[in-house]
């Protein structure tokens, strides 16, 4: 029997229409990673990617924010994780037509489920090859007694935003 996290809820969205994508024909989500930037043959495609990162970490309650163009990605997901005990899977439909839109909206979409949990946030067109990145941030986030605790990319000037920030920012390297 697997252990898991309680309290912790996945949370992908994956709602957007790829605008700035240039209208390629296939989903981000489905884009295949090369074989050198991953060690684990089951990671195929970039949403495999977050959904082995959930798995391992054994968050294994997951939330999809999916629109209606994105079948592929969801027989996708149904078809590669849809059946397994380590992950239960729902998805949120957002209406790609709708004046609110975005990942903001999305994740009030998913406020019913996501409320006074958890919440782990994985872009799923993100891909992330440092080993056990999301345990480090669970456990960081928990021994600091964090309401919010963002995993990001140093970019090279966050030293010098940081100086100017009068906000009190703890920094996990991973």
């Amino acid at each position: 029997m697997q252990t898991t996290k309680c309290g912790v809820i996945g949370l992908i969205p994956a709602g957007g229409r790829a605008s700035r994508f240039g209208g390629y024909p296939i989903e981000k989500e489905l884009l295949p990673i090369p074989a050198r930037l991953v060690d684990n043959k089951d990671k195929w495609v970039m949403i495999d990617d977050t959904l082995m990162s959930f798995i391992e970490s054994k968050v294994n309650r997951v939330v999809i924010i999916v629109n209606e163009n994105k079948i592929d990605l969801v027989r996708h997901v149904n078809r590669r994780f849809g059946f397994t005990s380590e992950l239960q899977i729902e998805y949120i439909f957002q209406n790609v037509n709708c004046e609110k839109y975005g990942l903001p909206y999305a994740i009030e979409m998913a406020s019913y489920i996501i409320e006074k949990q958890t919440v782990v946030l994985r872009f799923p067109d993100t891909l992330i090859t440092s080993k056990n990145y999301l345990d480090q941030l669970l456990r960081f986030h928990h021994c600091k007694n964090s309401e919010l605790t963002l995993g990001v990319f140093q970019p090279q000037n966050l030293c010098k935003f940081l100086k100017n920030s009068h906000l009190k920012i703890n920094i996990l390297p991973i």
